[in-house]
């Protein structure tokens, strides 16, 4: 790790200038070989040149679309692109664009990442290394520290603001590190109500149980049947754990808890949770404990309930005033369905589906 050469003759704060990660050496001579052949390489000299050494990815795509001039902006400040962070960063951002993107501003993204070269700043972790031609600089190009969704907004072209910010979230992973130990895993209890709410509304994290989704037990916001103690109802053992990343959920999975017995069926979202949660003591389940209780109301109000115990009984709580589900096998609801409000059903004696007793009918 070397820094760039420092003029204290422009007005500036020199300790905002970011380091440089490079093999001073290697790159000189890349230049130097660029230089002396005066663009007259041939296209499979430069593909082998910068893909097998650098490991640049899409070479082929640079020199059809931008030509050698932009290779040797690149050239002057890449690096090694196959060395830690620089070129993990790079593959992420690659693989982060949408793959139904303008073609345009598809190469135009590409050879952003190449220019700019973000990497993780050493003087805010937090935030993106990028060059910047500042005028206080008098025009030369310096390694700034940026926040990841100004370099986004001002950089990034032709990105819906939902692709910008998940490209956005991956960014902030990679700084972070992938480690479980600094995720952000809350609990809502079954009287939490309004963070259920939040997590299962939130558009990070998509599911039939979401608002927008389209199906019943979306639009009727059946999450609600968890939150038991909400409605007066005993504690169910449920809790929803939530992932979050910039103080937004982006990713939920319902636990159930009794003592050392600790599950979930199955995590929504960012897949890291159900990471989390096995490290911390859930086992991965496949179904909810048999006479677990969810809230049912006077109309049946069920969520769509994953795993393979889903059939409940109706019951009402006289203490509670409330009406609500035990879930036991081969009881005559099944809440493993999208529809908000259940209708008893049977298991067919043919196929062993599950069919509302109306619908039942004598084969000859």
């Amino acid at each position: 790790m070397q820094n760039i050469t420092r003029k204290n003759r422009f007005d500036i704060d020199l300790s905002t200038i970011e380091p440089y990660p490079h093999n001073e050496l290697y790159v000189q001579q890349v230049v130097a070989h660029l230089r002396d052949t005066k663009q007259n390489l041939a296209i499979r000299d430069l593909v082998t040149l910068f893909s097998d050494d650098l490991q640049i990815p899409f070479i082929e795509l640079y020199m059809q679309h931008f030509g050698v001039d932009c290779l040797k902006q690149i050239s002057n400040k890449c690096g090694l692109y196959n060395t830690g962070d620089v070129h993990e960063l790079q593959c992420l951002l690659c693989d982060s664009l949408p793959t139904d993107l303008d073609t345009d501003a598809y190469y135009q993204n590409l050879l952003t990442f190449k220019l700019d070269l973000p990497s993780q700043s050493t003087i805010n972790p937090k935030k993106l290394a990028v060059w910047r031609n500042t005028s206080k600089m008098g025009g030369i190009e310096t390694r700034q520290a940026v926040s990841v969704r100004k370099w986004i907004g001002s950089t990034l072209v032709g990105l819906t603001d939902e692709q910008a910010e998940t490209i956005a979230c991956k960014i902030d992973t990679f700084l972070q590190g992938d480690t479980l130990a600094n995720l952000d895993v809350r609990f809502a209890s079954s009287s939490d109500f309004t963070l259920w709410r939040a997590a299962y509304e939130s558009d990070k994290i998509s599911s039939c149980m979401h608002p927008k989704s389209g199906c019943d037990v979306g639009r009727e916001c059946t999450y609600r049947s968890y939150c038991t103690r909400h409605y007066g109802l005993p504690d169910n053992g449920l809790q929803l754990a939530i992932l979050y990343q910039n103080d937004a959920p982006v990713a939920r999975a319902i636990t159930f808890s009794d003592g050392d017995n600790k599950c979930f069926v199955r995590a929504y979202g960012d897949d890291r949770l159900s990471k989390w949660l096995q490290a911390n003591g859930y086992n991965a389940a496949k179904g909810y404990p048999q006479g677990t209780i969810l809230y049912a109301g006077e109309r049946k109000l069920k969520p769509y309930i994953d795993g393979n115990n889903t059939t409940a009984a109706y019951r009402y709580d006289t203490k509670a005033n409330e009406y609500y589900w035990v879930l036991s096998a081969g009881s005559a609801y099944d809440l493993r369905t999208t529809s908000a409000y259940a209708d008893e059903s049977e298991p067919c004696e043919l196929c062993g589906s599950r069919v509302r007793p109306a619908d039942i009918y004598d084969v000859v």
